[in-house]
């Protein structure tokens, strides 16, 4: 029988990765094991992580950590 995984669930195997949900409004980071509200629109938040994932090609924990700050220095976390 086939299972339905929900947003939630998904987050929390999928491991190694920030992930931006547009239906809950968040940001996870999956290696610090951390969630945040975002406190800014979904396209703005998609425009900054992207922008980083081509700046920056380090490891997954490392990337967590600068987007993390990065938010947080911008204030949308």
């Amino acid at each position: 029988m086939r299972e339905m995984i929900n947003n939630e669930d998904l987050f929390q195997i999928a491991g190694g990765r920030v992930n931006l949900s547009r239906e809950k409004n968040k940001i996870g980071f999956t290696t610090l094991a951390e969630g945040y509200e975002l406190k800014c629109s979904f396209e703005d938040a998609r425009d900054l992580l992207t922008s980083l994932f081509s700046q920056y090609d380090t490891s997954e924990a490392a990337f967590d950590q600068i987007v993390k700050d990065e938010f947080m220095s911008r204030g949308w976390i």
